[in-house]
């Protein structure tokens, strides 16, 4: 930079040497500017001393000085920008790696939360597998349950039954209007109380009969070859096996047949 344009940045405004240079004090190349005319010939042994080795006396700044000062300035400013430059540029490098971070994170996270989901989908498959399987046998288990307990309500209503069950025959006399003839009774369904059967007798023809049993008292009444208006009214006698039935105009007693009547 041109010296005129140094002293001019430090506030001077001539050259204030042209008396030293005549006295003989101060060597032509050394040029010294003052910002005011009327204070030259004040400053003129400040500007002069340090070329001489002599202090100077306190006042206003030298080119010299103004020089080293500005120097140093932009220095400063230089450091201060370099200064900055690297302080951004080590907040950038933390920003980008704190990104980083946070994407590794981030992607561990997520991988972790995977393994997780498929975990507790492998555990929910393997349960409802077991459930299933668990199922199965619960329903196999129940099924057989449940026909031990078919079997255990068909014991109890055969024992309920007593005697007088479906397919039972029983045999001995038929009285109609007085007449006694050998007569059977077939018992050829019984649901729950509700039976159906036959009577064959030597008097009349054989009719078919539905009736009910409530205990030991039956009451049935012909459905088929025989008035229908008349209601037997029966009871059945468990020690000796046997029916006895009344009707208006008719009476029979059967016992339960075992095969080997004559």
């Amino acid at each position: 930079m041109p010296l005129g344009e140094l002293a001019q940045r430090a506030g001077f405004s001539k050259w204030a040497g042209a008396d030293l240079w005549q006295a003989g004090s101060l060597p032509r190349a050394v040029p010294v500017f003052v910002k005011d005319e009327g204070q030259q010939r004040g400053r003129t042994a400040q500007q002069v001393a340090p070329l001489a080795g002599v202090a100077p006396p306190a006042g206003p700044k030298t080119l010299e000085q103004a020089i080293i000062e500005l120097g140093k300035e932009e220095a400063l400013q230089r450091v201060a920008t370099i200064e900055a430059a690297e302080k951004k540029a080590r907040e950038e490098a933390t920003r980008l790696v704190a990104q980083e971070k946070a994407k590794v994170i981030q992607t561990e996270a997520e991988a972790e939360a995977q393994r997780l989901r498929d975990e507790a989908a492998q555990k929910k498959q393997a349960s409802e597998l077991a459930a299933a399987k668990s199922v199965e046998e619960m329903e196999l288990k129940q099924k057989e349950a449940s026909r031990d307990i078919d079997r255990l309500r068909a014991i109890a209503e055969q024992r309920r039954q007593g005697d007088l069950v479906s397919g039972s025959i029983w045999k001995g006399t038929y009285a109609l209007n007085g007449r006694q003839t050998p007569g059977t009774m077939t018992i050829e369904s019984r649901v729950k109380d509700k039976i159906t059967g036959s009577m064959e007798h030597g008097g009349g023809i054989p009719y078919s009969f539905t009736g009910t049993v409530n205990g030991n008292s039956v009451k049935f009444t012909p459905s088929q070859g025989m008035s229908m208006d008349m209601e037997f009214n029966c009871v059945l006698n468990p020690a000796t096996k046997t029916i006895t039935g009344r009707c208006q105009n008719a009476t029979f007693t059967v016992r339960l047949s075992d095969g080997n009547e004559d």
